[in-house]
């Protein structure tokens, strides 16, 4: 049986598309839907728990505080495993679609196939069209960590005097590049053992036979992908890139709708940041 968990927090209309579209592309399967709202302070979950009660394979939870993204999908993965005795646990963020009508028997056949611990589909950003698996980049040494909990303590700092925006205009050079994300390539092509995108990932009976969590606890946001894969080759887990699935992602939609404040989105993406990284640290030897 294949479970899907998918992370709510305040908008309720990406976690409505994403379930009905999980729906769709998984007619007459045997699978099951876990939403775990990580304490919105609206009355969105309330609206989700309406709208889809009346379905038998739709669970709910309800977090009492925000866990972040971590632990907030923990919760659903070990109600997945452990009460649901799910053998795959998909997890995806809320304002994922799901378009793969076979995605169910992809699923399974390519584990038959490639024995994988935890695959990702194609996943194309509704934003710029950009392919987002695999990973272009992910932090690789301890020299690159230090340097980056560097960089994101001096701009929270500037950011909590507030003249952080005035000196970022000044010299984006030094901040942060207009150049845009770095471009994925050769994205038709399955590869193997290599870091995954974090919004749709799946765990195979491989991996949730020895796992009880999917993701480092420690973190609330940001880089779980870096994370999770430093932590499979320390493990000898095979990360899988399978194209032949595709999903579309319509990106930070709980991060904006929590606050119209650049300045405030900023301080609190800084904080997190340096909170990961200091995880990620005592993870790379």
């Amino acid at each position: 049986m294949i479970t899907y968990v998918i992370l709510h927090y305040l908008t309720n209309d990406d976690t409505s598309k994403c379930v009905k579209s999980i729906q769709q592309c998984n007619q007459n399967q045997d699978f099951n839907i876990v939403i775990v709202d990580n304490a919105s302070h609206n009355k969105s979950f309330l609206s989700i728990k309406e709208e889809f009660s009346n379905l038998s394979n739709v669970y709910f939870i309800e977090n009492d505080y925000n866990m972040g993204f971590a632990q907030g999908n923990n919760i659903g993965y070990d109600y997945a495993k452990n009460i649901l005795k799910a053998s795959f646990i998909v997890i995806l963020n809320n304002d994922i679609i799901v378009k793969d009508r076979d995605i169910y028997t992809k699923i399974k056949k390519s584990y038959e196939k490639y024995n994988y611990h935890i695959m990702g589909p194609d996943i194309i950003s509704l934003v710029d069209r950009g392919h987002q698996n695999p990973l272009s980049h992910i932090t690789s040494s301890k020299r690159e960590i230090y340097s980056n909990i560097t960089r994101y303590t001096f701009l929270l700092l500037l950011n909590y005097i507030y003249i952080e925006e005035l000196i970022i205009k000044l010299k984006k050079k030094l901040f942060f590049s207009k150049q845009g994300r770095l471009k994925v390539e050769n994205f038709n092509e399955i590869k193997e053992n290599i870091p995954l995108h974090g919004s749709f990932l799946i765990f195979s009976p491989s991996f949730v036979i020895q796992n009880n969590e999917a993701f480092d606890r420690r973190t609330f946001l940001f880089l779980e992908e870096d994370i999770l894969f430093y932590k499979a080759k320390m493990n000898n887990y095979k990360t899988l890139y399978f194209p032949e699935i595709c999903v579309l992602h319509k990106e930070d939609s709980s991060t904006d709708f929590l606050t119209k404040s650049k300045l405030k989105k900023r301080r609190f993406i800084y904080k997190n940041l340096i909170k990961s990284s200091l995880v990620l640290k005592g993870i790379l030897k």
